[in-house]
């Protein structure tokens, strides 16, 4: 009789385990309070440090880069009666993607470089981007550089050495600079701000994940309840928690 009743208490305790372990993927969300209020620590801590090591990466892992962009304008001939040729106009849209090409040529890069005090003409090349505004006959001549006068220098020297080139050799002159490129100290591509908002959510994201983590993983007993409801018989004793 006395085995019996031995392994009815062991069969209870494994099907109470079985319904433990179950019961530990359903989240009680006011566990998850008191275990946040607990360690809520740990997200001012993580929290405070990812916004910093945000802040120093990008103070000493981030290049800031500066911009400095130029802007001309093919403009159209007018006739003797004073009137806008528009047949001119027809043909200067045509050719703002034969002037982008030839703008980044060898023979104009590299005097570029020379006037610029760079090694070739490639390196001037890598510094730069040049487009058309969409319908226009506009084009934006951009260097980026770590150095904001450097970026303004290049966008200069490409923007006369072209005009030169284009007058002395093709006979073209009705090229005319719309913004001239100026010094722009402000870097392009670093957000101190960002990355220490980012560093911190990330700190805020890893506390989370660790509050989950010891909520998933704490099998304990934290009630007489749990415990008659594991070992399948009552409680006669419950010793109060010193403090």
């Amino acid at each position: 009789m006395a085995r019996n009743d031995q392994n009815q208490v062991n069969r209870r305790r494994s099907e109470n385990l079985k319904r433990k372990e179950s019961d530990t993927n359903l989240i009680d969300i006011f566990e998850i309070l008191n275990i946040v209020k607990k360690k809520f620590y740990v997200f001012i801590i993580l929290g405070v440090l990812g916004a910093v090591l945000g802040g120093l990466y990008t103070h000493y892992m981030v290049t800031p880069m500066y911009a400095s962009t130029g802007t001309i304008f093919l403009t159209p001939k007018n006739l003797e009666t004073g009137e806008v040729n528009y047949g001119a106009m027809t043909v200067n849209s045509r050719l703002v993607n034969t002037v982008i090409s030839l703008m980044k040529k060898d023979n104009i890069m590299s005097e570029v470089a020379e006037r610029s005090g760079l090694p070739s003409a490639g390196s001037v090349r890598g510094t730069l981007n040049v487009a058309n505004e969409e319908g226009t006959e506009i084009i934006s001549i951009t260097s980026t550089t770590t150095n904001p006068e450097l970026s303004k220098s290049i966008v200069e020297n490409t923007i006369a050495v072209f005009i030169e080139k284009m007058q002395e050799n093709l006979n073209v002159k009705n090229i005319e600079i719309v913004d001239a490129p100026k010094l722009n100290f402000r870097p392009i591509g670093v957000n101190m701000q960002r990355n220490i908002r980012l560093g911190a959510i990330a700190g805020v994201g890893i506390s989370c994940a660790y509050v989950f983590f010891l909520l998933l993983t704490d099998n304990r007993l934290k009630s007489k309840e749990e415990a008659e409801q594991y070992m399948g018989i009552p409680v006669l004793i419950e010793v109060p928690k010193w403090k």
